[in-house]
């Protein structure tokens, strides 16, 4: 008697490669580890962490967040460019490099910030500087001391005041006005 193989078709239209062609394990091993986030990227991550935290500190949603954001930015620009054009300033306003200035120039300030609200917040045990233990009761979420140091850390007159903040802002005007 005869002895026959068969050879059954693959329903999935992938055939697994020859020995010879298959990718040694090292090879493999770095195929499937986590490629490193861009520089956007890490950025967009970091300023959704941030936003989440800054949130949860004055007790506002995201739309809020973000409205205020808005109207500071609107704000902002609105000052900056009294006395000249309007199209100056809408061309400012929609350009995605000036929007994204102050996205950045906003997570800073959002960092110089949450340190703040989280001592004013935290409740628990803390050390005197005499070395003993106490309980500290800290200010609630959404209280006026913390959406006060909010305000003032975000305000228009202290960016205005700050010569790296007016520094990349001309970086970032120069790009709205003559490209790159």
């Amino acid at each position: 008697m005869k002895h026959t193989t068969t050879h059954q078709q693959s329903t999935s239209g992938f055939e697994p490669k020859a020995k010879s062609q298959q990718l040694p394990a090292t090879q493999v091993a770095k195929s499937h580890q986590p490629k490193a986030l861009t520089k956007i990227a890490a950025d967009r991550q970091a300023h959704a962490t941030q936003l989440t935290q800054v949130c949860h500190y004055l007790g506002w949603s995201k739309q809020q967040y973000c409205n205020h954001q808005f109207a500071t930015y609107t704000a902002f620009l609105t000052k900056i460019f009294a006395g000249y054009p309007v199209s100056w300033l809408k061309d400012a306003e929609y350009s995605p490099a000036m929007r994204g200035f102050f996205n950045l120039e906003w997570a800073k300030r959002n960092t110089k910030f949450l340190p703040y609200a989280q001592a004013l917040c935290f409740t628990g045990i803390e050390v005197t500087p005499r070395g003993k233990m106490q309980h500290c009761d800290g200010l609630p979420l959404g209280c006026d001391a913390v959406l006060a140091q909010y305000e003032f850390t975000h305000s228009i007159a202290e960016m205005l005041d700050c010569s790296q903040f007016l520094q990349n802002y001309n970086t970032a005007l120069k790009l709205v006005m003559y490209g790159k």
